[in-house]
């Protein structure tokens, strides 16, 4: 581990992937914030699940965004949840929606409520359903308007009345259509009675006769 925490940025773009691959947990886990960010993208594709996941927090957040991009989706699902948590604004931003649909349930809890509202509404769209209800309500109520017309039918429906609830009434306007009529029955007639009158006139034209009997249960 001495070496590879001695080992220089200049000498780090050099390691192949075939000889990150062949790095212990040990020396992943030793791996620095002055080293790390020199690793080719090449290079990163060759951790393996137990290597990436070894990697401190402040090393990970380290890495910049074309190395994040790098990262395997078995790595990025592999992200423990400290890890995860400790992804700068700019790597969220940088997740593609490969990487997103790898999040587990475990991991997207672990979502903050800075880093939700920059990952890209193309990504957050391609979470699995399970684990799109498994954010927590304070980041279900941080994503923006663009992330939230974005959201795909299955991602409305797989809300939870708890995330429901927690929708801001921005939010709720951001819906589309498409998004309203997905919108189960029990999460609408879970919905606070204060928040009805956060949905538009015209959002409330498309609600089918459950749904309106829901919603003014």
């Amino acid at each position: 581990t001495g070496q590879i925490v001695a080992l220089s940025t200049a000498g780090m773009p050099g390691l192949t992937s075939g000889q990150v691959a062949a790095l212990t947990t040990a020396e992943s886990a030793a791996l620095t914030t002055l080293n790390a960010p020199a690793l080719s993208t090449a290079a990163i594709h060759g951790f393996t699940t137990a290597d990436f996941a070894a990697i401190t927090t402040a090393t990970l957040a380290s890495l910049g965004t074309a190395q994040v991009v790098a990262i395997t989706t078995t790595d990025i699902a592999a992200l423990t949840t400290a890890q995860t948590a400790a992804l700068t604004t700019a790597q969220a931003k940088a997740l593609t929606s490969s990487q997103a649909a790898a999040l587990t349930t475990v991991q997207t809890p672990a979502l903050t409520t800075s880093q939700i509202g920059f990952i890209n509404p193309s990504s957050l769209a391609s979470l699995s359903t399970a684990s799109f209800a498994a954010i927590t309500t304070a980041t279900i109520a941080a994503l923006g308007t663009a992330q939230m017309a974005a959201l795909t039918t299955r991602e409305v429906a797989a809300l939870t009345t708890a995330q429901f609830a927690a929708l801001t009434s921005t939010e709720i306007q951001a819906f589309t259509t498409a998004q309203i009529s997905a919108l189960t029955t029990a999460d609408l007639s879970n919905l606070p009675t204060a928040h009805i009158p956060y949905f538009s006139t015209a959002q409330i034209g498309v609600f089918t006769t459950p749904q309106i009997t829901a919603l003014f249960r």
